[in-house]
């Protein structure tokens, strides 16, 4: 191959190599820019999953706003409907009934008893029960009900009316029943239920004043 030759394949293939290095540097900007949108896609995908975690928080604080609002309405319908269903509740247990205890007839209770050993937060849970009822037995003997009542009764209903149920037969001598009134249980306590412990009320629609 004469010099020339070999100058101009030189020359060629320093030119493919030039063009394969413009191709490769095209490429590589190529790269870079799509690297560049993908960066920006992610940081776009980050804005918009804080804006959906702050969305959902400010959900899940409304929720909690609106069971808070309902909650005190819905005890206190549930209240009412263990009121209304006295005569179901006796009839259920056995008794006759004679009627809800006024504070002035359970002041007069514990106005006749020693209750110095008790403690006042347990004293103030007790005055501020949902119910108590007398009632009479085929016997004719006097029978207590403590009646706790809640939208759905759990562990502290259950806690609460048997406590209660066990202060009355203490200050009066006489049998005493706990009660739960609930739309519905937790099913934590339907053991204690069904041992019979506790008597379940439930309690109807019409019962909570539901529309």
């Amino acid at each position: 191959m004469t010099v020339n030759g070999a100058n101009n394949e030189t020359n060629r293939r320093l030119q493919r190599l030039e063009e394969g290095q413009t191709e490769t540097n095209r490429r590589l900007d190529k790269l870079e820019t799509g690297q560049d949108e993908l960066r920006a896609g992610q940081e776009e995908l980050r804005a918009g999953q804080d804006e959906l975690r702050t969305t959902v928080a400010r959900i899940e604080r409304n929720i909690q706003a609106i069971r808070d609002d309902i909650g005190p309405l819905k005890a206190a319908h549930a209240r009412n409907g263990a009121r209304g269903s006295k005569i179901r509740i006796c009839s259920a247990l056995g008794l006759r009934l004679v009627g809800a205890l006024s504070q002035r007839e359970l002041a007069d209770i514990l106005y006749s008893t020693d209750t110095s050993d008790i403690a006042r937060n347990e004293m103030d849970s007790f005055l501020g029960a949902d119910l108590f009822i007398e009632a009479k037995g085929s016997d004719g003997g006097t029978h207590y009900i403590a009646v706790e009542a809640s939208f759905t009764a759990d562990e502290r209903d259950t806690r609460r009316a048997i406590r209660n149920a066990a202060y009355l037969t203490r200050f009066t001598g006489m049998p005493a029943h706990a009660v739960v009134a609930a739309r519905r249980i937790d099913n934590r306590i339907r053991p204690i239920i069904e041992s019979g412990e506790v008597y379940w009320q439930e309690l109807s629609d019409e019962d909570l004043q539901i529309d």
